[in-house]
């Protein structure tokens, strides 16, 4: 892995991050807009650019020379989910607290972050490991960790059965599945419908980026009045979790690329849905969102420093 590739990738993302700051300021990037956006990309882009990548990298040899190590995702995931829970019942945190500490604590941005990071660094080999990560994420996230969210709040919300299904098997996921299949029956795809797929995913990066400048905008000065316990969430979702999960590729022998893949999208900032949620069932979605801001700021700092620290773990 290039340390200078690296570099330049994650920094000319985060100059588009800043650009969508600075559209935020200008009162040309507004919530209308943000919300537009974010279901344009998680609806659209990104299936389209898992549904081209699945039937480009997706056979049976891939699976099954990767299968065993796509479960370390699982592990970190889980792991980090049980630790959490473990922190937030020895501190004593209160309900309206502890689902979204567990959140910011064990689970990342997997999309909006996630891809266009991977994809920057490692380039499109990396995803169907960036994809392993995100369906982990996924499960522990709204298996496990929403329903605590929702507990949290003082509507005293309980997600079904029905719900948790139909947020694991969202778009992303569906499309990727399809493409696998696609790939696997050896169906054939016209090569316009691959480039157009191509050139629709590649909208993805730039729009996730801007996105993401907007949750910084928003927020503001409100993001230095962050509970300590918040904080203390952020640090371990940006500094402990990626170094949690090397520890468990090296135990399981993931190989050098998808163990920096998992790694990194390990290292990721907090999910988008912990304030989602926060609000829907009207929790604490003031220290959700500080907590999510804040992961995003540092993230910028941090990812090039993981990056770094990746290279002397699992040189490429």
């Amino acid at each position: 892995m290039s340390i200078a590739n690296a570099f330049n990738g994650v920094f000319a993302l985060m100059l588009i991050m800043l650009l969508g700051a600075f559209m935020t300021r200008r009162k040309f990037l507004t919530e209308d807009y943000y919300h537009f956006l974010t279901s344009f990309i998680m609806k659209y882009t990104i299936p389209a650019m898992l549904f081209e990548n699945a039937i480009e990298n997706v056979t049976m040899e891939f699976i099954t020379e990767n299968g065993t190590l796509l479960l370390a995702p699982f592990v970190t995931q889980l792991g980090g989910y049980l630790i959490a829970l473990g922190i937030a019942k020895l501190i004593k945190l209160p309900k309206s607290l502890e689902g979204i500490f567990i959140s910011i604590f064990a689970m990342c941005n997997t999309m909006l972050m996630g891809f266009p990071i991977c994809m920057q660094i490692f380039g499109e080999v990396s995803v169907p490991y960036v994809t392993a990560y995100y369906i982990a994420n996924t499960l522990v996230f709204w298996i496990l960790v929403a329903p605590r969210i929702a507990a949290g709040g003082t509507v005293g919300g309980v997600i079904t059965r029905a719900e948790k299904i139909k947020r694991v098997f969202s778009p992303p996921l569906l499309s990727f599945l399809v493409g696998a299949a696609v790939s696997l029956l050896h169906i054939p795809v016209p090569a316009f419908l691959q480039t157009a797929l191509t050139d629709f995913g590649a909208l993805t990066s730039p729009i996730a980026m801007l996105l993401c400048g907007y949750l910084l905008a928003s927020m503001g000065k409100d993001v230095l009045k962050t509970p300590r316990c918040i904080v203390g969430a952020v640090a371990a979702r940006l500094l402990w979790a990626p170094v949690f999960c090397a520890g468990i590729c090296l135990l399981m022998n993931v190989p050098a690329l998808p163990a920096c893949v998992f790694c990194v999208q390990a290292a990721m900032p907090a999910m988008n849905q912990t304030v989602i949620l926060s609000g829907l069932y009207r929790g604490n979605d003031r220290a959700a969102a500080q907590g999510l801001a804040l992961s995003n700021i540092l993230s910028v700092f941090i990812i090039p420093l993981v990056v770094m620290g990746l290279n002397q773990v699992f040189p490429m």
